[in-house]
């Protein structure tokens, strides 16, 4: 297996748990981030946008900072 592969698996693992434990919206999140890879396989945003943006969703989520994850919607929704 890849490597980068590997570490976002991980990622999106530690992001998942967070969720369960801060009671984020787990689906508004999990939506946001498919919406945000789909976005990357499709050229539309760049592998360091969606890297950064990625960073910052999983940031919000530690945090449990659902305006931080609006503001990425937002974002998103303009880049598109």
């Amino acid at each position: 297996m890849d490597s980068n592969y590997l570490t976002l698996l991980m990622k999106y693992l530690r992001m998942y748990k967070a969720v369960y434990e801060e009671r984020t919206s787990l689906k508004e999140v999990k939506q946001l981030s498919q919406r945000l890879r789909t976005a990357y396989e499709h050229d539309r945003i760049s592998w360091m946008d969606f890297n950064d943006w990625m960073e910052e969703l999983w940031a919000a989520v530690d945090e449990g900072a659902a305006s931080k994850i609006a503001i990425i919607d937002r974002r998103l929704n303009q880049a598109l």
